[in-house]
Parts: C-alpha cells; sequence; structure tokens
C-alpha cells in the first residue's frame, strides 16, 4: 500500500497507509453508527478469512474495540434521549 503523508500538528510529518489514513479523516468528523457497524462487518469478515494473518490480527482487534466503544456511546446516549423525551411526554399528559 502506498503511504500519504500527513502533518501532525504542524511538526512533523506521519505516513499512514491508505487504510489508516482514511479511518484519521473519519475520526475528525463525527463517525455515524451505521458506518460504525459497517467498519465492523467488514473487520470481522477480513478476521474469518483464511487469508488473515496473526500479524493483522491485533490491529484488526484493536480497531474493532474502537468501534465498539463508539456504538456503546451512541447507543447508550440515543437510550438517554429516548428516556427524557418519553419522560416529557408522560408529564405533559399526566
Amino acid at each position: 500500500m502506498k503511504g500519504s503523508k500527513f502533518w501532525l500538528f504542524g511538526i512533523k510529518s506521519l505516513t499512514l497507509k491508505t487504510e489508516s489514513k482514511k479511518r484519521f479523516i473519519m475520526e475528525k468528523k463525527e463517525m455515524k453508527y451505521s458506518e460504525a457497524i459497517a467498519e465492523l462487518e467488514s473487520i470481522t469478515a477480513k478476521m474469518q478469512s483464511p487469508d488473515c494473518d496473526i500479524d493483522s490480527l491485533a490491529g484488526l482487534t484493536s480497531r474493532a474495540l474502537e468501534l465498539l466503544k463508539i456504538c456503546k456511546e451512541k447507543l447508550f446516549k440515543t437510550d438517554e434521549e429516548v428516556r427524557k423525551c418519553l419522560e416529557t411526554l408522560s408529564d405533559s399528559l399526566g
């Protein structure tokens, strides 16, 4: 894979592989739940592939953990918002 150079805090360049570059850019904007799930599904497929070597496994597992944290945060946030809406609705009806 070809690398791309980024300036990190204007101090030094950081060479990232294409996949890492996409992740770096995606993390700059807030990732949607559906994007995180899609990437998790892709990682799962790679991990289940006979082509997945032990050297890739640690990186894939680490990224999957990051994505799971994003999903968990979004689910908890959404749950809290729904609970507040239901409480407001209940208060206004009763």
